[in-house]
């Protein structure tokens, strides 16, 4: 979608932000690959064992994330991972949780 010019004011970051924002996407797009490439070595199946299929609609499946055993770090009502888990560390500048991956989850395993 295109929107007039000037509609969307220009954000101006610091150097330190900036940094910090670039190296949260590329954690971000790597987790990405890394649980992409899991999901296709694993025949392009999700585990039933972690995901529960909730419906289907115009070829879209979608999927919820089963609860993990009493003292696990996943709302069942939210469908969250709580950011204070274990094994979720926070980046200094910016202190976001760094994404919690299903493959992360099969790592441990």
């Amino acid at each position: 979608m295109k929107f007039p010019e000037d509609t969307i004011p220009n954000v101006k970051l610091s150097k330190t932000l900036r940094a910090a924002l670039i190296r949260e996407a590329e954690t971000v797009v790597r987790a990405t690959i890394q649980a992409n490439e899991a999901f296709l070595d694993g025949g392009s199946r999700f585990p039933n064992s972690d995901w529960r299929f909730v419906r289907a609609k115009q070829g879209l499946n979608v999927y919820c994330r089963r609860p993990e055993p009493i003292g696990g770090s996943y709302s069942r009502k939210t469908g969250l991972v709580s950011p204070i888990s274990p094994g979720i560390t926070r980046t200094p500048s910016l202190s976001l949780p760094l994404p919690v991956i299903a493959a992360e989850k099969s790592k441990r395993r």
